[in-house]
């Protein structure tokens, strides 16, 4: 976490004005509890001061990709790492929420 608020903190510096969006790690059937663990210290809000910045945003795509606990399959291809065209069409929605 040092070092995101460290990369965030720096371009705060030198562009105070810059909307910065952080986005949690995607869930892939890969490194699953690093992924789980690094998601949650990013939404539990362990991030020092950075969700109390306004121009500072974290999007947790996670959550449009999983079914509970579980990886939603159908959004990927047989690999479970790269998106199919739905997986991306879930990908856009979750994101519209950021464009200005």
């Amino acid at each position: 976490m040092r070092g995101i608020y460290a990369v965030v903190t720096a371009i705060n510096a030198k562009l105070p004005k810059a909307k910065v969006l952080l986005l949690a790690i995607m869930p892939s059937a890969y490194h699953i509890p690093v992924v789980q663990a690094t998601n949650k210290l990013l939404t539990s809000g362990n991030t020092g001061d950075l969700h109390s910045k306004p121009q500072y945003h974290l999007l947790d795509m996670a959550t449009h990709f999983r079914s509970g606990l579980q990886l939603n399959a159908s959004l990927y291809v047989p690999d479970r790492l790269h998106l199919t065209a739905k997986g991306y069409e879930v990908w856009h929605q979750a994101m519209a929420s950021t464009y200005d």
